[in-house]
């Protein structure tokens, strides 16, 4: 099975299916299980590993403008574990400045930095928000870059996910060859691109494509019509997915995992079941396909290897060493 567009839902459980000799007529597992079984291992299993390269793999960008007085902003919603991968400051939308995390207890020392516009550059964490330090003025103004590991879309049936088939960039008209009857012109959508690393595509500003509003949906014409064409990705093309916020029918992880997914699946179907010989051979395939991926996504840039710098002059306040950007 040619495999260079990746493995949709359909085609990972036909995949799941023969890997365990599991029959058609099966009724102990049904493809909602099992597609249940993937969602897990994503999650468990692909992504974890995908981040322990430590390549940025899953990294997306949020633009949150600064509302001053306010000085606490939430996480992104779709922040894989409410974290961030880092955080930094624009006063011109431009250049960006390296925020400074601190200990929220460190608000009391006094030993903040001027409120001025370009030198707010410290925050501390408050349950799933960033709050800014010190309390910033009017003046201060500009746009905070959220860069988190963002959570891939939940994997739903095919039939449940539409496929573009013309892009009309002046009107914002999409035309798909279906549209599935959960969408209505209250859903929100995300584009998915089809070709790897079937990531959420993003926009021009280089931000997810993510629950974008529709103007009008005509089931018949099967025509999707977004309410602002700015949200359509610049390299949306034919055979792209156009889905519900938060779905996909295909892995939003490179091809070659699409593989170990439907390995792992396999698995858990077996130790479901108590078949204890094909577990065994079948995890043993697993750590063979997990060890030889490995390889393929360790170093993504082999002839530029990472370059260890000193970010930021060290200062030590209160005993304490800072380093990354303290001024």
């Amino acid at each position: 099975m040619a495999i260079k567009t990746g493995m949709t839902v359909s085609e990972l459980l036909k995949s799941i299916k023969s890997r365990m000799m599991l029959p058609e007529a099966n009724s102990t597992f049904s493809d909602d299980d099992l597609i249940a079984f993937m969602n897990e291992e994503m999650l468990i299993g692909l992504v974890p590993s995908l981040l322990q390269m430590k390549d940025d793999y899953l990294t997306a960008k949020f633009i949150a403008p600064i509302q001053s007085p306010q000085v606490k902003y939430p996480l992104p919603e779709r922040s894989l574990g409410n974290k961030l991968r880092d955080l930094s400051y624009s006063s011109d939308g431009i250049n960006e400045y390296e925020m400074t995390q601190i200990n929220s207890d460190e608000k009391y020392s006094g030993v903040g930095m001027t409120t001025n516009t370009g030198y707010m550059r410290q925050f501390y964490m408050q349950g799933d928000s960033i709050v800014l330090y010190p309390d910033i003025n009017s003046t201060v103004q500009g746009f905070l870059y959220f860069y988190y590991y963002m959570r891939p879309n939940t994997l739903v049936k095919d039939a449940a996910v539409a496929t573009i088939t013309n892009i009309d960039r002046n009107t914002g008209a999409i035309t798909v060859d279906k549209v599935p009857t959960t969408y209505t012109i209250a859903s929100t959508f995300d584009f998915v691109k089809r070709n790897s690393p079937h990531s959420i595509m993003t926009k021009i500003d280089g931000t997810p494509a993510i629950d974008v509003a529709a103007s009008n949906i005509q089931t018949s014409a099967k025509i999707i019509t977004v309410s602002d064409v700015s949200l359509i990705p610049n390299n949306l093309q034919a055979g792209d997915y156009i889905a519900l916020a938060g779905e996909s029918c295909i892995p939003n992880v490179p091809t070659e995992l699409h593989m170990v997914l439907a390995q792992r699946v396999a698995c858990r179907v077996l130790e479901a079941i108590g078949d204890t010989a094909g577990l065994n051979n079948a995890n043993a395939k697993l750590q063979e396909m997990e060890g030889k991926t490995g390889i393929l996504f360790d170093n993504r840039i082999e002839g530029a290897v990472h370059k260890v710098k000193n970010r930021g002059t060290t200062r030590t306040i209160r005993g304490r060493s800072f380093g990354r950007g303290f001024f």
